[in-house]
């Protein structure tokens, strides 16, 4: 069966259900290997649920009717099992998707190996203005993360 076909059945066996999640936005991790001068979210700390209870979670968000999962951060992609968990999801017939920065993924182009999407986020074009904010090398990197995902059909 196609994953177009899968999905098709998927969304229909539980388009009726009185309530059943479209898609979640799913926090990894709250760190990051940049320093954003406007970003304040790895100084706020947070609880990580474990590769296992992910694990549960994806198959119950699957069971539930969620048809796709989005991971964000923080940077998600610092996440040791960040594979495995990507892995799961896509196992468990969801349509995977990931927000970030791009520099673990121009580093380890493997790390979208599990991806439907590959969302880059970006402060600005020009790569003067975005290093400004972000740290020098990471508009480079950002730009290496989409040749990736295009290259890939991300």
């Amino acid at each position: 069966m196609t994953h177009a076909v899968r999905l098709a059945t998927h969304y229909l066996r539980h388009r009726f259900r009185r309530l059943h999640p479209f898609e979640v936005q799913a926090v990894l991790l709250n760190a990051c290997n940049l320093k954003c001068d406007y970003c304040r979210c790895p100084d706020m700390p947070t609880a990580l649920m474990t590769t296992t209870q992910w694990r549960e979670m994806l198959g119950e968000l699957a069971r539930a009717g969620c048809l796709r999962i989005k991971f964000q951060g923080g940077e998600p992609t610092l996440r040791k099992d960040f594979l495995e968990i990507t892995a799961e999801a896509q196992r468990v017939g969801l349509i995977t998707a990931v927000v970030t920065h791009g520099t673990k993924i121009a580093e380890r182009p493997e790390l979208i190996e599990h991806l439907h999407e590959v969302v880059v986020s970006l402060d600005a074009l020009t790569e003067i203005n975005h290093d400004r904010y972000r740290g020098a090398g990471s508009h480079a990197a950002a730009m290496r993360t989409l040749a990736l995902a295009r290259e890939r059909g991300r």
